[in-house]
C-alpha cells in the first residue's frame, strides 16, 4: 500500500478535483509552510543553509510525508552545485546543517559524516517563535494598513 504523501496524491487531486486525505501535510499546509519558509527563514538564514532547509523540507513533507527523515549528506551536496559546477562538498553541507541545527530548525539524531545515514526531524516554520513573531508582526501591518484604508473610505464617502 502506498503511502498518502502529496507527491503520490497529486495525480488523485487533478483527476478527481477533491484533495485526498493525508497521512502529513495537506497541499494546503505545505504551500503555507513553503511560503512561510522562504519568506521569514530566508531573513533567519544565510543562502547555503537556507537551500539546504528547502531540500530537506521537500523530501520529509512532499517526497516522504512524514517530519523525520534517512539520508546521506552526499545525497544533499548532490543536487547542490559549487561555483565551479561541481557537486558541493560535504563539508559546506555539513556548515548549512549545522547552522540548522544551532538555529533548532532541525536536528540530526546522529553525527553529520560523509556518508553516513543521518535522521533528520524537519520542523516547519510555522513551530519556530522567531517565524512565528514575523507571521505575528506582518498580520498585525495588514490589520493596520486595511484599517486605515476602511476609514480613508469612510471619510471619503462623508464628503459626497
Amino acid at each position: 500500500m502506498k503511502k498518502q504523501y502529496i507527491k503520490n496524491k497529486l495525480d488523485e487531486l487533478i483527476s478527481t478535483g477533491k484533495e485526498p486525505k493525508y497521512e502529513s501535510l495537506s497541499i494546503k499546509e505545505f504551500i503555507t509552510e513553503f511560503d512561510y519558509a522562504t519568506r521569514y527563514l530566508s531573513r533567519l538564514l544565510k543562502a547555503r543553509s537556507l537551500t539546504m532547509y528547502l531540500l530537506l523540507f521537500k523530501k520529509a513533507y512532499l517526497e516522504e510525508g512524514k517530519r523525520i527523515i534517512s539520508m546521506r549528506a552526499s545525497e544533499l551536496s548532490e543536487n547542490l552545485l559549487s561555483d565551479l559546477g561541481q557537486p558541493m562538498s560535504n563539508d559546506t553541507v555539513r556548515k548549512g546543517i549545522n547552522e540548522l541545527v544551532q538555529k533548532k530548525i532541525i536536528s540530526v539524531s546522529s553525527s553529520v559524516k560523509p556518508g553516513q545515514i543521518n535522521q533528520y526531524e524537519v520542523r516547519l516554520p510555522s513551530e519556530l517563535r522567531e517565524v512565528q513573531e514575523m507571521i505575528s508582526k506582518d498580520k498585525e501591518q495588514l490589520n493596520k494598513s486595511f484599517m486605515i484604508q476602511e476609514m480613508i473610505t469612510l471619510l471619503t464617502k462623508k464628503r459626497e
